[in-house]
């Protein structure tokens, strides 16, 4: 049977030259005064680019980024106004750093003025909901950053696939056993060597997709490493 498998073409055969994600502008918007309201902008629908790229990691854990692109620089500027305007009208002094579009969420860097305390700026997380008409939001205080972190849902959600994590990227990756463990809130996808695990346990609620993970994580075993290198024992 892992020979038929084997057998099967790769439509990832095809030399495939990883591109450098775009830089995506910092934004720091500030409100303008008093003065009215804006019409708000027609949303403009533009088709969804996969960006691909390694990303190292200290803990030896290899990531590969793949986020899906639907935010227009004026979209990203649009929702940064809305949010400093928010905090700005209750003389909360807030700075919208950077927006990153992940495939389920959109991940907000906000940084505050000396002035401002963290506790102020997370006591509204409920009443900017409303504002961004969102059904939840989650606040919370990045320490490695610094800075207040904001995560929405994002509204052109996007599925990971199995031809998104089986990538060339991949397959050339180093370890004994390495397979795919998920996505990050901003579509870094995790790999790591199962070898180095003493053990692994799958939970979550019903429909959340842990026999999908485990049929994905052999199909990548198999996918990735010869028969005299890897056997299973089911």
């Amino acid at each position: 049977m892992y020979k038929a498998f084997n057998d099967i073409k790769d439509d990832n055969s095809k030399k495939v030259s990883p591109r450098q994600p775009k830089v995506v502008p910092v934004v720091k918007a500030e409100p303008k005064g008093n003065s009215t309201q804006t019409k708000k902008s027609v949303e403009r629908k533009t088709k969804a680019t996969s960006e691909v790229k390694i990303v190292s990691n200290e803990n030896k854990v290899n990531t590969i980024e793949i986020s899906t692109k639907t935010f227009d620089s004026q979209s990203k500027t649009n929702l940064a106004e809305k949010i400093t305007k928010f905090y700005w009208d209750r003389k909360i002094q807030v700075f919208v750093d950077d927006i990153i579009e992940g495939p389920q969420y959109i991940m907000i860097s906000m940084s505050i003025s000396s002035k401002t305390t963290v506790k102020s700026v997370l006591s509204f997380e409920f009443d900017l909901s409303l504002v961004l008409k969102t059904q939840s939001i989650r606040m919370y205080l990045d320490h490695e950053t610094s800075k207040i972190a904001l995560e929405i849902p994002n509204e052109n959600r996007r599925i990971i696939k199995y031809e998104d994590v089986i990538t060339p990227e991949y397959l050339s990756m180093n370890g004994n056993l390495t397979i795919p463990i998920g996505a990050e809130a901003d579509g870094k996808v995790l790999y790591d060597d199962i070898t180095y695990m003493p053990h692994l346990l799958i939970s979550g609620s019903t429909g959340s997709g842990k026999s999908i993970f485990i049929t994905q994580a052999l199909a990548a075993l198999m996918r990735k490493y010869r028969p005299e290198h890897v056997k299973f024992v089911i």
